[in-house]
């Protein structure tokens, strides 16, 4: 499932967009209310832990002299880079798989996570912060 949008060929916010539009109407036409949260990553590869980031690149198969590269490369790092766009990416393209009941949509550092229920009070209640 590709839930990235952003710096992908063809791909657009407007994209993004319609799908979440689509997502909503579908929602909509099967009775059900609709939550979402829209995320804006201000400095997102700041927020990128490098344990986590070095693990997910030796997944994809950047592994060893590469992945010691990319370790030298992100010592002491503070701040984005060239590749930081990248390497963010990278970071949290799997997040879409860390929920089987919320969708998300990913453009760039901006995401929008939705979720639905046929019932509007079970729904305000997965989405109350106390």
């Amino acid at each position: 499932m590709s839930s990235q949008h952003g710096f992908k060929q063809g791909h657009s916010t407007e994209n993004a967009i319609l799908d979440i539009v689509n997502a909503i109407q579908s929602n909509m036409d099967a009775g059900k209310f609709s939550c979402g949260v829209f995320v804006d990553f201000k400095k997102a590869f700041d927020t990128v832990d490098h344990s986590i980031l070095l693990e997910k690149l030796a997944r994809y198969g950047f592994r060893e002299l590469i992945n010691d590269w990319f370790r030298s490369y992100l010592q002491e790092r503070a701040q984005g880079s060239v590749l930081g766009p990248l390497l963010f990416l990278l970071y949290v393209n799997d997040i879409y798989c860390s929920s089987k009941k919320l969708r998300f949509y990913l453009f760039a550092d901006d995401t929008n996570v939705l979720h639905s229920h046929k019932d509007l009070k079970s729904l305000e209640k997965k989405w109350m912060l106390t």
